[in-house]
C-alpha cells in the first residue's frame, strides 16, 4: 500500500493543468542549475535522445512556480543559518535579460551567504547597495566575514551588532597587485600570509577545535604589525591595491 501511495503521489501534477511530474521537474531543475545545462540544450536532448518535444519556453514557465514552491525550504534554511554565530558574505555581478532594458543585458548581482562546509543561499539583487544585505542580516547577532567592499563597512558602522571580519584571501590578492606596482612593502605582508597558509595546509584535516591551538602556537604575531602598518599606510599610501589590502586586514 505504501508503494502504491508513493506511485500515486509521484503521478500528481506539480503545477495545476500541466503534465509536469516530480521526476521530470527534478531532472530539469538539477540539469539547469546544478549541471549548468541550458534549457535550449535540454530541449534538444529531449527531442534527439527521447523523441519528446518539451519547448524551452514551457520549461521557463514551469521553473518560476517550482521556485516559488521551494521558498519555504529556502527561508527555513536561512533562519537556521541566521541562528548561528558566523556567516561568510560576498557578491558577484551577473547579466540579466530584462525586457525593460532593450538591446543589451541588464546588470544584476547575486549575494552569497554561507556557513563553511554547510549551507549556502543566494539572493538576487538589481543593485550592489546596502539595502539587500541590511534587510537580509536584520536580527543577526553573530560575526560576518566579507571583503573590503565599502557597503559592508558602512553596514558595520550603522549596525555594530554583527561583528565584521576582513578576508585574508582578498587581502593577499590586493597585496599581490600592489607588488606588481612596485610597492615593496607588500612583500612582507604576502610572506606573513604565506606562513599562515602553510599552517592551514598542515592542519587541513583537523576539526576547527583541533586547528585553533595549532594556529595560536605557530601563527606569526600579525596583530601588532598589522595595526601599526594599517594606520600608517591607509593615511599615506598612494597605491589603491595596497590600501584595499590593508582595509581587508583591518576588517
Amino acid at each position: 500500500m505504501a508503494a502504491i501511495a508513493r506511485a500515486r503521489a509521484s503521478a500528481t501534477a506539480l503545477i495545476p493543468q500541466s503534465k509536469l511530474r516530480l521526476s521530470l521537474a527534478v531532472y530539469i531543475v538539477l540539469a539547469r542549475y546544478d549541471d549548468h545545462l541550458a534549457l535550449y540544450r535540454q530541449e534538444q536532448i529531449f527531442r534527439q535522445r527521447h523523441g519528446i518535444e518539451i519547448p524551452r519556453q514551457q520549461m521557463v514557465q514551469w521553473i518560476e512556480p517550482l521556485a516559488q514552491s521551494l521558498l519555504p525550504i529556502y527561508e527555513a534554511l536561512w533562519q537556521a543559518m541566521k541562528a548561528g554565530d558566523y556567516l561568510q558574505i560576498d557578491e558577484t555581478p551577473v547579466k540579466v535579460l530584462d525586457p525593460e532594458v532593450r538591446g543589451k543585458a541588464a546588470q544584476g548581482y547575486l549575494g552569497f551567504y554561507s556557513v563553511p562546509h554547510a549551507e549556502v543561499i543566494l539572493e538576487f539583487c538589481d543593485s550592489r547597495g546596502q539595502q539587500a544585505p541590511r534587510q537580509r542580516l536584520d536580527g543577526f547577532q553573530g560575526t560576518i566575514q566579507t571583503d573590503a567592499y565599502e557597503v559592508y563597512a558602512a553596514l558595520a558602522r550603522k549596525n555594530p551588532a554583527p561583528q565584521r571580519l576582513g578576508c585574508l584571501a582578498h587581502a593577499r590578492l590586493r597585496f599581490h597587485q600592489a607588488l606588481q606596482e612596485s610597492v615593496s612593502e607588500a612583500l612582507g605582508f604576502i610572506g606573513q600570509i604565506r606562513a599562515l597558509y602553510r599552517i592551514e595546509d598542515q592542519a587541513r584535516t583537523l576539526s576547527p577545535s583541533e586547528r585553533q591551538p595549532i594556529r595560536q602556537e605557530h601563527a606569526p604575531p600579525l596583530d601588532a604589525v598589522v595595526c601599526w602598518c594599517t594606520a600608517f599606510w591607509i593615511s599615506t599610501c598612494t597605491s589603491q591595491p595596497m590600501r584595499h589590502g590593508l582595509q581587508s586586514l583591518q576588517g
